[in-house]
Parts: C-alpha cells; structure tokens; sequence
C-alpha cells in the first residue's frame, strides 16, 4: 500500500507541496489498509467472544463433562481469542 501510493505522480513541480500531497494521499491508503485488515480481525475476535458465550451458556445449563465436544471446542476459541488479542 506504501509503495503505491508513494509512487503516484504529482501535478505540482514545488517539492513542498509534492511531499504534502504524497502524505495525504498516503494517508488516505493507510487508514483504507487498516480498515481492510484490522477490521477482519475484529470481526474474528466478535464472533469468537460469541461462540465462547454460547458455550459457556450452554455449560450453565447442563454439566459438560472434560471428554464433550463442546469443551474442546470452549478451548480452541479460547487458543484462537488469544492468538487474535496477541
């Protein structure tokens, strides 16, 4: 995303204001970047967070034994959450 914004030409011939032209539309790019790959990891750590409540409900309802399904299911979002928070 640096790379091509920062190698659009300019229409000004002043350095000053190519420079201040290339940051804007850099930092344009960037908060375009940000969006696209931080804002998927959010909605990762949403669902996640969700699909933890679900099973932590569920739990309340009724004993989960260790050997379930739903307790190593638990744990595995529980590992994704926190490789996702890191």
């Amino acid at each position: 995303a640096v790379m091509r914004s920062w190698s659009r030409p300019t229409s000004q011939n002043w350095m000053a204001f190519k420079l201040k032209e290339k940051l804007r539309v850099l930092k344009v790019d960037l908060k375009v970047w940000n969006n696209e790959v931080f804002d998927i990891i959010g909605h990762r750590i949403d669902r996640i967070s969700e699909e933890i409540s679900d099973l932590d409900l569920k739990a309340e309802s009724s004993v989960l034994s260790p050997v379930e399904v739903e307790v190593e299911a638990r744990h595995k979002a529980l590992d994704a959450l926190w490789g996702l928070m890191k």
